[in-house]
């Protein structure tokens, strides 16, 4: 077997069948084309076998799209594709396993195997057409994770299920499917379907709500790639491990959670004294975070900085990872994926460009609010969207200081072209001379304004 150069993801291909020419999956696609991984059937354990093709998406073709976490680059496992050995992140690899049918094959969209990652032209091609990909599949899976043991436990609610373990997403499932129903939280009664005997200690609620924790923090939750692709689905699958749930489901138990916690008959306070919160409102932030039913087209520069729980290995993909969510004001800015440039260039850019469609200095607002070790090279005027901020304390903060950075006229307003990209060149006039300078405004942290207020 001879070991050849591969553009696919992850490592090289590592052996090759004679007469095989995994190449011509990788030759470049045209304006709406993808390329789709027909999953072969198999049953759990077995080697995955798997074949590429190029579609059309204006032949709207059927097919699913997937969401999971790639996990850790150099722990990879293999696979076959087009007769050839293929190296994937393990974390694909427990995907394609899970989804994979026993008896007919499956058409998937996965980013790691159908796009070309050695072509940066391609990548931002592909970066660029998420939004249709993921509106225009029949179906997609948010892969959360997966267990290490397949044992099932013998009833419900088992004291005895560890959070990540197999029993332990099935006693999280059963609670949120519990609380979806409109339980009030702390007045379950923990009863399997076939036993009439309740068992209300609070070891029970105490593991089951672990079990809970432990599923939506999962990695699939702190990247910004998985938030438009839990988004932009009608009606995606949650699955971890072999267990599958539908997304309609969570975004039930948030709405009853909200219902809940108004009516204060379920308080569940976050205390700034606990080292966690308490799992029932982790679960709630998560989920409400990237719930469809929630969301509404924003400007960019809405957007940009809102997930701040969210990060990418590639740090230009903090901007890339949100355009399928964006208003049209993204495409009239000119802003778009582009791998050629580096990151330092991109955020000063597209600070530039939002500064000039909406003819206000709000990027200017985001430097301050973004807190953080800024990368080397940035311009002080440019927010590194690298980095994370309260949202909450943001949105309210231009509330009150919107009347700062708007111009006298907005519609007229519009930087100079300067010859530096990283200098951006305004006009103004002279309105007084400063005569002191006082100590820096430093934001009150959101935990001691709570304090105050419960004081």
């Amino acid at each position: 077997m001879s070991t050849v150069t591969s553009h696919l993801p992850f490592a090289s291909v590592v052996s090759e069948a004679e007469g095989a020419d995994i190449e011509d999956a990788y030759l470049g696609l045209d304006s709406r084309q993808i390329r789709l991984l027909t999953l072969g059937p198999g049953k759990y354990g077995d080697e995955i076998v798997g074949h590429l093709e190029i579609v059309d998406l204006k032949d709207e073709p059927i097919f699913e799209a997937l969401s999971y976490c790639w996990g850790d680059r150099t722990d990879v496992c293999e696979i076959t594709v087009d007769d050839h050995r293929v190296c994937v992140t393990r974390n694909l690899y427990r995907a394609l396993q899970r989804l994979r049918y026993e008896t007919v094959s499956r058409q998937i969209w996965a980013d790691a195997i159908c796009i070309n990652q050695e072509d940066d032209e391609e990548k931002a091609h592909q970066v660029n057409m998420m939004r249709d990909i993921f509106t225009r599949a029949s179906m997609t899976t948010l892969f959360i994770g997966d267990y290490e043991d397949d044992t099932t436990p013998s009833t419900p609610f088992s004291t005895d299920a560890e959070p990540g373990s197999q029993a332990g997403v099935e006693n999280a499932i059963a609670l949120i499917r519990k609380l979806a129903d409109d339980h009030h939280i702390f007045y379950l009664d923990f009863k399997t379907d076939s036993d009439s005997l309740p068992d209300k200690s609070f070891q029970v609620w105490y593991k089951a709500t672990e079990c809970i924790r432990s599923l939506v923090t999962q990695p699939w939750w702190s990247r910004v790639w998985t938030v438009q692709e839990a988004i932009l689905p009608s009606d995606p699958t949650v699955q971890y491990g072999a267990i599958k749930l539908s997304w309609m489901v969570f975004s039930q138990t948030v709405d009853n959670l909200a219902m809940h916690f108004q009516r204060r008959c379920c308080k569940v306070k976050a205390r700034n004294d606990l080292a966690e919160e308490p799992p029932i409102v982790t679960f709630y932030n998560k989920v409400a975070t990237v719930d469809r039913r929630r969301y509404r087209p924003l400007p960019l520069n809405m957007l940009l900085g809102r997930f701040p729980d969210r990060k990418a290995t590639d740090p230009r993909d903090m901007i890339y990872g949100v355009l399928g969510l964006a208003h049209d004001d993204a495409v009239a800015a000119g802003i778009e994926a582009d791998y050629t440039i580096e990151t330092v260039q991109l955020y000063a850019q597209t600070a530039r460009k939002l500064i000039q469609l909406h003819g206000d200095l709000r990027p200017f607002m985001q430097v301050y609010h973004f807190h953080g070790d800024r990368l080397p090279g940035l311009p002080s005027w440019t927010p590194d969207y690298s980095l994370g901020g309260d949202w909450e304390y943001y949105s309210v903060a231009l509330l009150y200081v919107q009347d700062f950075w708007k111009p006298a006229d907005m519609a007229t307003f519009k930087p100079l072209a300067g010859d530096n990209p990283l200098e951006l060149d305004v006009s103004g006039i002279l309105f007084d001379d400063i005569m002191a300078v006082g100590d820096t405004v430093t934001p009150c942290p959101n935990g001691q304004i709570i304090d105050v207020f419960d004081k």
